[in-house]
């Protein structure tokens, strides 16, 4: 800020934000400093210059000190340094008395580096829930347009995950169907437990599609007593996002974790949950979804806390208005996309080519009961594959259209564009 700026726009102290600072210790001003966001810190920043403009006062420096450390902060201190025209031992001084009055800033280490005999350790196996279509530990995105059934998709999926083994009869598929073909998507040996965190739907309402989830003829599983231990509905509704700006700020300013977002996180944490998910994402993340920065930062945090935590995270959302090219299964930056490591599409059927639409055997399904989810994107395995569903016992569960259709890797060298069926030329299912 210049000198002519602060003449025509003088700042005033924020006494709240003076007596947080001045009342804390050195070590609770750079905790208070640190999770604020740039809003904050500005507030706090201009209200100490404001307070003590010639920077006398020792209460204040250890969090001018927490500025300094920053070179955009220091700047501005600088700036100002400048603007009262201090002479240059005067300025030499202040910056001997704040680097004297900086706090231990705890650093974020880094990892820790594969070099040497590391090369040599035998890699561990990759772990999934869903083979192929949901990696264990990873940020991954579920897109589709709102009423396609995005939300009755992932309570099948959590349901079927929780599900002690047994009560599947050795299928493991978490679509039901009557065969298992090849490539049909296979679940974890061994149950887990999920939590749905939905903005949308209230505990009655998911009580009610769970009922009739399991009165579907072929979903009967669904009502095995075992899942009911580790299938956590959390209907979020009113409970705020799980980032947002700082300081109930635009949704342009930079976001941080909630408390909403730290009592998930815990939550998922104290339950060993494996898998989450976030239904919507856009009542969960309320950020600018156009800017790749905000995004980046959003994802790159919660992707940070499944890598850690162990627990995968499935967002759902919702497409871009455009239904054609590049980008229109998703709303919002290429960040969405580039962040996450596996990401589905779920389409109606006018969305679908109708000659592309598979059918049962002597039972034709009726175009508005069926619908097409594409794996669009799987960094760890194939990608392009598309299942064909049908809705069963009134939209209360999904079904796989016999046979499925082909899976063409994305990337030369991880395999070659071929049908399922050729990937294991005896027919026998690699999943099992």
């Amino acid at each position: 800020m210049s000198q002519n700026d602060e003449a025509q726009a003088p700042v005033t102290p924020n006494p709240a934000m003076l007596r947080l600072l001045t009342g804390a210790s050195p070590e609770n001003q750079h905790a208070v400093l640190t999770e604020a966001g740039p809003t904050i810190q500005g507030i706090a920043l201009d209200s100490i210059l404001a307070a003590d403009p010639d920077m006398n006062s020792p209460d204040y420096y250890p969090a001018l000190a927490w500025f300094w450390r920053h070179d955009e902060y220091r700047l501005h201190i600088q700036t100002h340094q400048g603007a009262n025209r201090w002479t240059k031992e005067r300025r030499d001084t202040l910056t001997r008395l704040l680097e004297a009055a900086m706090p231990a800033m705890p650093r974020q280490p880094l990892p820790e580096p594969l070099t040497g005999t590391a090369w040599q350790e035998t890699p561990p196996e990759r772990e999934w829930l869903v083979r192929d279509w949901l990696p264990a530990g990873e940020l991954c995105l579920l897109t589709g347009p709102g009423s396609v059934g995005k939300s009755l998709l992932a309570l099948q999926l959590g349901a079927a995950l929780a599900c002690d083994r047994r009560a599947l009869r050795g299928y493991r598929g978490w679509l039901p169907s009557d065969t298992l073909a090849v490539g049909t998507p296979m679940l974890t040996p061994e149950p887990v437990a999920v939590a749905l965190a939905g903005w949308e739907d209230t505990a009655g309402e998911v009580l009610r599609r769970r009922a009739r989830l399991a009165d579907a003829g072929g979903c009967e599983w669904a009502r095995d007593l075992s899942i009911n231990e580790r299938l956590h509905a959390l209907p979020m509704r009113g409970h705020g996002p799980l980032w947002a700006p700082v300081g109930h700020g635009h949704v342009a300013t930079v976001g941080d974790l909630t408390d909403t977002g730290r009592a998930l996180r815990t939550y998922c944490e104290q339950h060993s949950i494996q898998l989450v998910v976030v239904d919507t994402v856009a009542h969960a993340l309320t950020v600018d979804e156009n800017s790749r920065a905000l995004v980046m930062a959003a994802l790159e945090s919660w992707a940070g806390w499944a890598s850690s935590s162990g627990c995968t995270i499935l967002l759902t959302g919702h497409p871009a208005k455009a239904t054609e090219g590049e980008g229109a299964d998703y709303s919002g930056s290429t960040a969405w996309r580039g962040s996450v490591r596996a990401m589905w599409t779920l389409r109606k059927p006018s969305d679908v080519d109708a000659d592309e639409l598979r059918t049962l055997e002597g039972d034709p399904a009726q175009p508005e009961r069926v619908a097409r989810l594409s794996l669009n994107k799987s960094n760890y395995g194939f990608d392009g594959v598309h299942l064909d569903l049908v809705t069963v016992g009134r939209r209360a569960g999904w079904r796989l259209v016999e046979p499925l259709a082909t899976a063409k890797p994305a990337r030369k060298g991880r395999a070659r564009d071929t049908d399922f069926a050729d990937v294991t030329p005896n027919g026998e299912n690699p999943y099992q």
